[in-house]
């Protein structure tokens, strides 16, 4: 199971009231593989098993006094589904008042009640808009300081303070990434770390080779190389 602590986000606009289901992300057990499958990009491994990540757009709703959720088998369950190789899109717009509006592309798909074997909470105080907008401030916060360090002179111990800065910021971008949906985008940053590790190395040791290239030999004075005699 991925670890989901540290989740919350204080951007989270999406409260769930009274049996609401519509601002939680799921996790959703299909009876049929091959429907899993056919919705593949939308899912994680759970326990060796695809689950269909989701929200509920209409059709699905939780009963806090049962504990469980609910839908028509014979009826339509549509699921707002959203891009896990982009962290920065989210299959619907927030309007006044919080309604969600389809935003572009495939942003909900839809199952028969009847094609649903369990539903359960993934993220029960997350949602895919709050993800997409704590995405955008932890990128913002790397570009910040990229801008800071690219403003000092390369290589200099306040270059590599900032460097070092700007590497941890990323690690830590990475480790969310892989904690919640975007796994490819966690890889991409993974190896966006390397390049800037390989960076700083070849900054120190350009460094080093201009500050060695700064030496030069001076002539020990006639008085001093008499005395030595």
């Amino acid at each position: 199971m991925r670890l989901l602590a540290a989740l919350t986000s204080p951007l989270i606009a999406l409260v769930v009231t009274s049996g609401a289901a519509d601002a939680q992300i799921l996790k959703i057990e299909l009876k049929d593989p091959k429907k899993t499958k056919s919705f593949s990009k939308f899912c994680i491994e759970v326990n060796d098993e695809l689950k269909l990540v989701a929200e509920a757009k209409s059709g699905l709703t939780f009963n806090a006094e049962k504990n469980s959720f609910e839908y028509v088998k014979n009826g339509n369950v549509d699921l707002w589904v959203t891009d896990m190789d982009n962290p920065k899109a989210c299959p619907y717009r927030l309007e006044k008042g919080g309604e969600k509006v389809k935003a572009g592309g495939k942003a909900y798909v839809t199952l028969k009640g009847d094609d649903i074997k369990d539903v359960q909470f993934y993220m029960k105080d997350q949602s895919f808009w709050g993800l997409t907008k704590e995405y955008a401030k932890r990128d913002s916060e790397i570009d910040d300081l990229k801008k800071e360090r690219d403003a000092l002179k390369r290589g200099t111990g306040q270059w590599k303070l900032k460097q070092t800065a700007v590497i941890q910021c990323m690690e830590r971008l990475k480790s969310w990434l892989d904690q919640t949906l975007y796994s490819k985008a966690a890889k991409k940053v993974g190896k966006e770390i390397e390049s800037e590790l390989r960076s700083a190395k070849d900054a120190m040791a350009q460094r080093l080779e201009i500050a060695k290239a700064s030496i030069k030999l001076v002539p020990v004075p006639e008085d001093l190389a008499r005395i030595a005699k």
